[in-house]
């Protein structure tokens, strides 16, 4: 049965027909089902949430879909559904700018600040929001480029314009934007976790607000932030294969973090965690996952 074909950005050329895609992935959640042909880097607005589908009845092709979806004990193990919006907030400065909230609908843990890459509030990131709400903590996903350019939410083939919207920002902007999502959220306790270029930011975070912990996926721009020490416990983790951090900012997180835990994928590569991109990688994605749940529980919680 065919449905759809998805286009990565990164290999043009290269179809994947669903059914053969789900069964590859199948040991982990699928969370979006792609209807037509479509093209990663512009599902901005092209998610369609599958348990919306599973709900619609009970036809064979619902019932073959179902089967193709096992549950896993990763960021997805939590409630059902999150409680899901987008609004404006104010920072201190007087300058509103666009947020993504996800709440959990039952037993909250604590609070979360999810930080993106530099392809800004993508799907990709919505979802991961709605993944943290799932497992018990309100997360709050603020547009950090929004003083730069309203609601960028870029394709994974525009590194070089994304890179000019990080390069844009000013650090004390930033803090002010990061401030007022921790007082958004309104919870005792908060976390922060960034992604890519956000794994810079969430570090920046930890060391100038008053954070919980925090924890850097294949963070970029972590050498620029390095002089400075976090306010709290922070994790680390690296793909062994990143091209874009090598061995030696490694080593430099290190030094500079002597009691922080700092994790390598060996088999993994930059953007691992993000199931949108070619370069997912769902082993290393369900180990790191493990250890930042717990790590969050730690102090979190």
């Amino acid at each position: 049965m065919f449905i759809g074909e998805c286009t990565f950005p990164d290999q043009a050329n290269l179809h994947y027909s669903l059914p053969k895609r789900a069964v590859a992935d199948s040991h982990c959640a699928l969370n979006t089902l792609f209807i037509g042909r479509v093209n990663i880097h512009q599902l901005c607005i092209d998610f369609i949430d599958i348990r919306s589908l599973l709900m619609a009845g009970n036809s064979p092709l619902m019932t073959w879909l179902s089967s193709l979806l096992k549950p896993t004990d990763r960021i997805q193990k939590g409630n059902p559904m999150a409680d899901s919006s987008t609004s404006n907030i104010c920072a201190e400065d007087g300058y509103n700018f666009s947020t993504y909230m996800a709440s959990p609908t039952k037993s909250e843990i604590g609070g979360l600040i999810l930080i993106h890459e530099i392809f800004g509030i993508t799907a990709q990131m919505r979802n991961l929001a709605d993944q943290f709400a799932n497992a018990g903590y309100k997360t709050i996903v603020p547009a950090l480029f929004d003083r730069i350019e309203r609601d960028a939410c870029l394709g994974y083939d525009e590194i070089d314009r994304g890179r000019k919207l990080a390069d844009a920002c000013r650090k004390e902007h930033l803090l002010l934007d990061l401030k007022a999502a921790m007082q958004t959220l309104a919870t005792r306790k908060v976390a922060v976790v960034g992604y890519c270029w956000g794994g810079g930011i969430a570090y920046l975070a930890a060391c100038n607000l008053p954070i919980n912990n925090g924890a850097a996926f294949y963070g970029t721009r972590l050498p620029s932030y390095l002089h400075q020490q976090a306010n709290c416990p922070f994790q680390f983790h690296f793909g062994g294969k990143d091209s874009a951090i090598g061995p030696e900012v490694v080593e430099q997180v290190r030094t500079a973090n002597p009691s922080s835990d700092v994790f390598i994928y060996q088999q993994a590569d930059h953007g691992f965690a993000n199931q949108a991109r070619a370069s997912f990688d769902s082993a290393s994605t369900i180990l790191a996952e493990q250890r930042l749940l717990a790590f969050l529980s730690q102090r979190t919680a």
